[in-house]
């Protein structure tokens, strides 16, 4: 009988490491600094404009070596690209009205629609956090999508799709605000949105880690056989 062959150890891919990092900011942000309600949405805002625009990268990419993929891309990327814009600007303009109180027009500078969105993010001294959800992304953007050949396997369809799951962690808070009498949420709610948030980003893209750390020890297994 021939010995099986031993199991290659599981390794952590290196993305796990800023993933759980940039995760922890809005805990850190609630605990440390006392964020707002209207603070750790903002940023969960935030991030879904980053995400966009990476996936727009990600189609951009997907299938290069199938020139009738390019076709498709013609009409996926630019309806995707107004259709999640205008979603994504529309729940930032309900964060701003819902939670922004005197923020909504620019903190009073009379700004309205992207500029007032730009000024929250800058009058909540979000630019660190924002640009760390970018390194987070971009690192695994070029680690598991590029370099570990993902955009190979992906579909459009599944690409199109995709972002707008996050999206649902800003109904939660909106459904509580909305009820009579809440138009301050409780510290309950406040870490709920936090943990709710964490959980969605954190195991999302932990799944696509998993992925390419089971991928690799299947390689190094059969190798070793």
């Amino acid at each position: 009988m021939t010995a099986a062959a031993p199991r290659a150890p599981q390794r952590w891919p290196p993305s796990v490491i800023p993933l759980l990092l940039v995760n922890a900011i809005p805990l850190v942000g609630v605990l440390a600094h006392h964020w707002t309600v209207f603070v750790v949405l903002l940023l969960y805002w935030c991030e879904n404009v980053v995400v966009g625009a990476f996936n727009v990268l990600r189609m951009v990419c997907a299938y290069p070596q199938v020139s009738i993929a390019w076709v498709g891309k013609l009409f996926v990327i630019p309806f995707f690209m107004v259709h999640y814009g205008m979603f994504t600007f529309v729940h930032g303009i309900f964060v701003l009205s819902l939670f922004g109180g005197g923020q909504t027009h620019g903190g009073g500078g009379g700004a309205s629609g992207v500029p007032a969105l730009i000024e929250a993010v800058r009058q909540a001294q979000l630019g660190v956090a924002v640009a760390a959800l970018v390194g987070s992304h971009g690192f695994s953007f070029v680690h598991n999508y590029l370099a570990n050949g993902e955009y190979r396997r992906v579909q459009l369809t599944q690409l199109m799709t995709l972002p707008y799951r996050r999206v649902a962690v800003l109904h939660q808070p909106r459904r509580d605000v909305d009820r009579p009498g809440s138009r301050e949420l409780t510290p309950y709610c406040r870490h709920g949105a936090v943990g709710s948030g964490l959980g969605w980003s954190t195991t999302t893209r932990w799944s696509r880690s998993a992925t390419w750390t089971a991928t690799s020890s299947t390689r190094l297994a059969t190798r070793a056989m």
